[in-house]
């Protein structure tokens, strides 16, 4: 994307006010980095998670601890999962083609923006939950109902709090750069 003839060619077009296209371009290869750094770790952690949980899985129901290894295969399917979804969400708003007048750039970036900030918003419902679940049930199916079970349970539950609080802030996060992204292309910046 070269922002620079974005900009020469959003002034010829565009409003005679001027605005910050140097800083929406910046903001927005931030935001893009963000995202595949973030698919990036996702993919390496769910080829790592899911593999070690699929290991202890099939240990546990060697032993006949099928509780323990129905949690466990619930986990590597979210493992499975977390990558095909993020990699689904990106497919929808594919990048603007560099031929496109500059409002309809703008706006398709605007719609990338939008998916992305749905889905860290709903993260809690596909993201957090089936970890949380996942974790949970295959800790107390192992361990029992101990003190180490009850420990792991309320760490679980605070930490699926935190990653849904901070996929939430996230979430806002994107909405606001998508909000500044139509009103460029609006004009009204």
């Amino acid at each position: 994307m070269d922002w620079e003839s974005i900009g020469q060619r959003w002034r010829s077009e565009g409003p005679t006010h001027t605005f910050a296209v140097d800083e929406l371009a910046a903001r927005d290869r931030k935001l893009r980095r963000q995202v595949r750094r973030r698919d990036r770790i996702e993919a390496i952690a769910a080829v790592l998670g899911g593999g070690i949980v699929l290991y202890v899985s099939i240990s546990v129901v060697l032993d006949g601890n099928w509780a323990a290894f129905g949690f466990g295969m619930l986990l590597v399917a979210y493992a499975v999962s977390v990558p095909v979804v993020l990699r689904a969400a990106r497919a929808k708003v594919p990048e603007p083609a560099a031929d496109l007048p500059l409002r309809q750039r703008l706006l398709q970036q605007r719609d990338a923006a939008l998916v992305q900030a749905h889905l860290l918003e709903r993260a809690w419902l596909w993201y957090v939950l089936p970890l949380v679940i996942g974790v949970v049930g295959l800790v107390v199916s192992i361990a029992g109902p101990s003190k180490f079970a009850w420990a792991c349970t309320a760490g679980m539950l605070v930490f699926g709090l935190l990653l849904a609080w901070l996929n939430r802030m996230g979430g806002r996060h994107f909405r606001n750069h998508a909000d500044s992204l139509e009103r460029q292309a609006d004009g009204d910046d």
